[in-house]
């Protein structure tokens, strides 16, 4: 069974947010520099909704608030 149209976006938008973060290279990005790009389109706490399962899913890490892709 396949996404529906919500899923999709959603599953978009997390990988936009992790394509970011992997266009900041090695030395990653800043948490909160990163959420002031996007806080327009989201709220805090989507965003962080977001870091958390790009974290546990093992494609980013985090440490001291930086983000870096694996």
């Amino acid at each position: 069974m396949g996404m529906n149209k919500k899923e999709m976006a959603a599953w978009q938008i997390i990988m936009a947010i992790d394509e970011a973060i992997k266009d900041f290279g090695e030395k990653g990005v800043p948490e909160g520099h990163l959420y002031a790009v996007v806080m327009g389109k989201m709220d805090l706490e989507t965003f962080q909704s977001i870091i958390d399962i790009l974290t546990k899913s093992g494609r980013i890490t985090r440490a001291n608030h930086l983000l870096k892709s694996v």
